[in-house]
């Protein structure tokens, strides 16, 4: 029993190193549903502040440019202190793609964890609700090659923290037609 869970071990460290090596990029995607219109998620999701209320490791939000929030605004994000990490942990964002009402993407600048990381949000009408799709495009550091195959095994249950945002958004919902 000792020797097969090894063996499976040791197979996923070799297949992240390999992927990684390879630069190997991942997609993931999630899709979540909300009961208001597109224009009130918009209203709640542009705000880059809402990834510190909506993100459990988001600790705060700090914005680096100067101009409003669309192409080319930036921000930062800390991290809450993390366990066996000395200092704040902070990740630096570009805004690419600016559509109001429909898309977003932001480019990840700066991060240990990725050599290059895109995330992308698409809301579309669906019966007076709202579909709100998340994606993210990524590729990761050698350094963190050992999360490559726990991401290929756990696909479906990445983006934990889309619960938080999805329960934000229906408690908003819920307040809206109350």
């Amino acid at each position: 029993m000792i020797q097969t869970v090894f063996f499976v071990l040791a197979a996923f460290v070799v297949l992240g190193l390999l992927l990684s090596l390879a630069n190997k990029r991942i997609t993931i995607q999630k899709e979540i549903l909300v009961n208001l219109p597109k224009s009130e998620v918009w209203e709640i999701l542009k705000d880059p502040d809402f990834l510190a209320k909506a993100d459990r490791t988001v600790q705060s939000v700090i914005p680096t440019s100067s101009i409003p929030v669309g192409v080319g605004y930036t921000f930062d994000t800390i991290s809450h202190p993390m366990p066996g990490r000395e200092g704040e942990y902070r990740l630096s964002y570009l805004i690419t793609e600016y559509d109001p009402e429909n898309q977003v993407a932001i480019h990840l600048e700066r991060s240990d964890m990725f050599d290059d990381a895109n995330w992308i949000m698409k809301l579309t009408d669906n019966n007076g609700g709202t579909s709100v799709q998340f994606e993210l495009n990524a590729r990761f550091s050698l350094g963190y090659f050992y999360i490559v195959p726990v991401l290929f095994i756990n696909k479906k249950q990445l983006f934990p923290d889309l619960s938080f945002i999805t329960k934000k958004l229906h408690r908003h919902e819920e307040l809206v037609h109350a």
